[in-house]
């Protein structure tokens, strides 16, 4: 009897938490008073119970359904392509489109950057840690000599083989910081999005089904500087940077 007291008050605050009123209310008489209510009144309260537990089973197979169809996974209706549903053979034709949009961009960039006046020493990414993942949000270049002013807002910026906009350009230390006067290293500060993040990293679906790191991460850029003689360069820079990396929120851990 006390099992069945304790179980019918917990039963009670589910359904009174959804609405069941008149339900609740005689499962939490009868654990109040210990006396058994009317058979009918019983009878009609575990049909309210049993209402909202179908309520339940219902929702959550509404959403699993919902959620895998969202993920492009397959459902009950495996292996059936529906009206409106995910078109496999589309899907690939957008994957290659965008890679070849990809591909004419970086020659674009690289065959600019070989026009330059002279070209960068290096360049490193900055790869910070974002909601989404991993992106790359600043690119740094060490050119051959001292620059006071970076023109960011004409640069031509080409990171992972995809076109990048920058936000800010300025002198800066060999991390990437901004220095006041002039420096042989400038950094160009990246907008950064989920859609663009320009993330080093790749998703193996095949073997791992892990992330692990892209087998290169190239950069092509051409930019402008006014150097400590007040005079304007431009500067190019095409090569794999995966190696030269920059992580500020990575270095504050002492175990990797």
């Amino acid at each position: 009897m006390k099992h069945r007291k304790v179980t019918a008050w917990l039963l009670s605050l589910v359904l009174s938490a959804t609405g069941f009123a008149g339900a609740s209310s005689v499962l939490a008489e009868e654990a109040k008073t210990g006396e058994s209510v009317p058979a009918e009144e019983a009878m009609a309260a575990e049909e309210s119970m049993t209402a909202v537990e179908t309520m339940g089973m219902e929702d959550t197979a509404a959403e699993e359904s919902m959620g895998a169809e969202e993920n492009g996974e397959m459902t009950e209706n495996e292996g059936v392509e529906e009206e409106g549903g995910f078109d496999f053979e589309a899907y690939m034709a957008m994957m290659q489109a965008q890679a070849e949009a990809a591909a004419a961009a970086r020659a674009a960039a690289e065959e600019e950057a070989a026009g330059a006046d002279e070209q960068a020493k290096a360049a490193f990414i900055c790869v910070n840690g974002y909601d989404w993942g991993p992106g790359v949000d600043k690119l740094v270049f060490e050119l051959n000599g001292p620059a006071a002013k970076v023109d960011w807002e004409l640069a031509t910026l080409n990171a992972g083989s995809a076109i990048r906009t920058a936000t800010a350009g300025y002198p800066c230390d060999e991390k990437g910081e901004m220095v006041e006067g002039a420096s042989a290293f400038v950094a160009f500060e990246l907008e950064t999005t989920y859609a663009l993040s320009g993330s080093p990293f790749e998703y193996d679906f095949m073997v791992t089904m892990q992330n692990h790191w892209a087998a290169e991460y190239f950069v092509a850029a051409c930019f402008s500087v006014t150097t400590a003689e007040d005079e304007d360069v431009l500067i190019g820079f095409t090569g794999d940077c995966l190696a030269s990396r920059i992580s500020a929120e990575a270095e504050r851990f002492d175990i990797r």
